[in-house]
């Protein structure tokens, strides 16, 4: 045992005098702590990473679905007629008359609406 002098009263005590970690062990938690960051860093990387290419998907599939509705459009359908499916049938004869549909008005009806009659049952409902 080693004697050491005590700040606090200034007299000579005996104990065992804490030893100094070494320096290889203070390296190695340093580097814990520095992989544990970069970990950190690199998975909300990847994750920000995953949502775009997620969001990047879907803008390309609208895309690639709009573009594919659209050269239908401008083809006007060949396919169709080539395969003898889902072909347009042409009916010749004077055009049909629209049905007639009565305008709405903004005028009050004539006749009330009838009240329903309510019974009163008291306070309690009885």
């Amino acid at each position: 045992m080693s004697t050491h002098e005590c700040p606090q009263c200034g007299l000579e005590h005996g104990g065992i005098i804490r030893e100094q970690t070494p320096a290889e062990v203070r390296i190695a938690e340093i580097q814990k702590e520095r992989d544990i960051a970069i970990a950190r860093l690199e998975y909300g990387e990847a994750k920000t990473l995953a949502a775009i290419e997620a969001d990047t998907a879907v803008v390309v599939a609208e895309l690639e679905t709009g573009s594919a509705i659209a050269v239908a459009e401008a083809t006007d359908a060949p396919e169709a007629e080539a395969e003898g499916e889902n072909q347009a049938i042409i009916v010749e004869g004077p055009p049909a008359e629209p049905v007639a549909e009565p305008e709405p008005t903004l005028e009050p009806r004539s006749e009330p609406i009838p009240r329903q009659e309510r019974r009163h049952t008291g306070y309690w409902g009885v």
